[in-house]
């Protein structure tokens, strides 16, 4: 019987972004001084407890920053997935949250339904649209290498909306599956069905 994919869901270190209140998404800000310690943290411990067969992040900065210190620990080639993105903002990209209530009333003050998948940023992605860009991101790395193990370097709102969706069968579930800057996430893909092995926090990094 053959083994299942075994993927590493990270998310990637501080960026300067995480420190400000605007929404960021693709925007570049590199890490910050602590994130590059975070990243460092990363490494060594994926490297001493793992033995990669390849290496992907997000095509955005901070994802792909971090994700090349880890490759620089293994001898791996990072390689980059569009789909591993975060939830795309849209007209909201850059915007303090003042911001997006002025130009767009009720966007962060009107609660949507739970299960409302028509909602999204404008000029960005709806629910709908970036949950199955989740499913689809995962679910095409673990086809890709059955019986290895996969590191993913991405960001909390697409990770927490794949587990949930994966883990729980919903998608209003994500705030549990919260994850810390370089915290990741152990699960097995077996045609399919996904099984959380282990959660491992970036702890003592300051």
């Amino acid at each position: 019987m053959a083994s299942p994919s075994r993927l590493l869901l990270i998310r990637h270190a501080q960026s300067p972004h995480n420190l400000d209140a605007r929404l960021v998404s693709a925007t570049a800000t590199g890490l910050t001084p602590l994130g590059a310690r975070q990243a460092e943290w990363l490494a060594a411990h994926v490297a001493g407890t793992w033995r990669l067969d390849a290496l992907y992040a997000s095509t955005m900065d901070r994802a792909r920053r971090t994700a090349e210190v880890v490759a620089a620990r293994t001898g791996l080639a990072v390689r980059l997935v569009d789909d591993l993105r975060e939830w795309d903002f849209g007209d909201c990209e850059g915007l303090t949250t003042e911001e997006i209530e002025a130009r767009y009333p009720g966007q962060l003050t009107v609660r949507p339904a739970r299960d409302d998948l028509t909602w999204g940023w404008p000029g960005g992605e709806t629910r709908a649209v970036f949950y199955a860009r989740a499913r689809r991101a995962f679910g095409d790395l673990a086809r890709r290498h059955p019986e290895q193990t996969v590191a993913v370097v991405s960001h909390n709102g697409l990770l927490t909306s794949f587990l949930a969706q994966a883990i729980d069968g919903v998608t209003w579930t994500h705030p549990q599956h919260d994850f810390g800057h370089c915290a990741l996430a152990e699960v097995e893909v077996d045609d399919g069905a996904v099984r959380l092995v282990r959660r491992v926090d970036c702890a003592g990094v300051d």
